[in-house]
């Protein structure tokens, strides 16, 4: 078959069109560290049809129901953490959960992982049309803004009251110095 161009010419405007999309979804992904839903791909120019495709080629990694993550992108300790705040998006696509507990207490670097589900408070009114993931304990509860904090990509509830409470705090009669010589300070 004759060359005429006009098949090369294809391939190469697909190509400009592939790196375009990818570099929309890859700017639409960076803020949750590479992970991304199925209607953030649609924005950023795949079609439906084309998402296995990228999960087979290696492109794309399958995260959950909707959700893939970039497979170019470094792990991340919080990478199930991000999954279930995109989880929680609401139609808009605003993520609606935030972590409460002793799971922000471990995102906060204030104690080990806990076992069990993780914790994630969305607003009174959260609806999905799905289950709830084994691995999510959700609380119905309005928390308000100014205890909300975003790390790593996902909201983690702050409140003063999630700081480490001293020795002395508990116990009055203690003094300042034998929390010091104790370590638990």
């Amino acid at each position: 078959m004759p060359d005429t161009g006009i098949s090369c010419g294809y391939f190469v405007v697909m190509g400009a069109e592939y790196k375009h999309y990818a570099m929309a979804l890859a700017e639409r992904a960076a803020p949750t560290r590479g992970y991304f839903t199925a209607a953030m791909a649609r924005e950023a120019g795949y079609a439906d049809s084309v998402h296995a495709y990228h999960v087979r080629n290696g492109d794309w990694e399958k995260a959950y129901r909707g959700i893939y993550r970039l497979a170019g992108e470094p792990e991340t300790p919080f990478g199930e953490l991000i999954i279930w705040s995109i989880w929680s998006r609401n139609r808009a696509g605003d993520p609606q959960g935030v972590y409460t507990g002793e799971t922000a207490r471990w995102i906060l670097g204030l104690r080990e992982r806990p076992p069990g589900p993780l914790e994630m408070t969305v607003p009174p009114g959260f609806r999905k049309n799905c289950e709830v993931p084994e691995r999510l304990r959700l609380i119905k509860e309005a928390i308000p803004a100014e205890e909300i904090r975003l790390k790593d990509g996902i909201f983690v509830h702050a409140p003063d009251r999630s700081a480490p409470v001293p020795a002395s705090a508990v116990n009055p009669a203690r003094s300042w110095d034998d929390v010091i010589d104790a370590g638990e300070d």
